[in-house]
């Protein structure tokens, strides 16, 4: 029988609107459930971040305006800078969860 991998750090990317976001919490309550010792971190658009730091899914939150971030699809070169810092300058992720193809926005 294979092992399951077992996360111990998870980006969870969120969609622009807090619907999705929404709709999808008992995914992300599920998450937390089998990996509880796994730190998840959340990236994301407000208001969605913003009902993330009113539950117990997420160790982290961060809200992509934080960064420059105008817009979904603003690829602003300073928002895009300052990304790539935030993201370097953090422990790798195990896992990134993206079920609603939010990263590449």
């Amino acid at each position: 029988m294979r092992e399951e991998p077992r996360p111990s750090r998870v980006l969870l990317c969120l969609r622009w609107g807090i619907g999705d976001v929404v709709m999808a919490t008992p995914s992300y309550r599920a998450l937390r459930q089998r990996f509880p010792s796994a730190q998840i971190v959340v990236l994301g658009a407000k208001p969605a971040t913003d009902f993330f730091d009113a539950c117990d899914v997420a160790d982290d939150v961060h809200a992509v305006q934080d960064f420059g971030v105008a817009h979904w699809g603003d690829r602003s070169a300073e928002a895009s800078r300052r990304l790539t810092e935030w993201f370097h300058g953090r422990p790798s992720f195990d896992w990134i969860v993206d079920a609603l193809h939010a990263a590449p926005a």
